[in-house]
């Protein structure tokens, strides 16, 4: 899943639940590359996983102003694993 704060609240509580949260997005991974010009700008960028976002992502642009972690969650919902979403092209783009 992909968090989303426009605060920059977003923390893993004791508990194993994300708290500080404005919003939830699914994520699906993708089977195949789709940015082979990404990656000849950001060479120096390890290979990694990529997603899709499965709602409507006409709100994008807000996304990118906030904080972003994608999360790995167990059968209850409990985080097992997390990361926060570095978007530097996106931002050279939006501004």
């Amino acid at each position: 899943r992909l968090y989303y704060s426009n605060s920059a609240r977003l923390h893993v509580a004791q508990d194993g639940s994300m708290q500080g949260e404005d919003g939830k997005l699914t994520l699906t991974p993708l089977t195949h590359s789709t940015t082979k010009p990404a990656q000849a700008q950001f060479q120096y960028l390890p290979a990694g996983l990529q997603f899709q976002l499965q709602q409507d992502s006409g709100h994008v642009q807000q996304l990118l102003r906030s904080q972003l972690i994608i999360v790995k969650e167990d059968a209850k919902g409990k985080v097992i694993g997390y990361t926060h979403l570095q978007h530097p092209a996106a931002l050279d783009t939006l501004y």
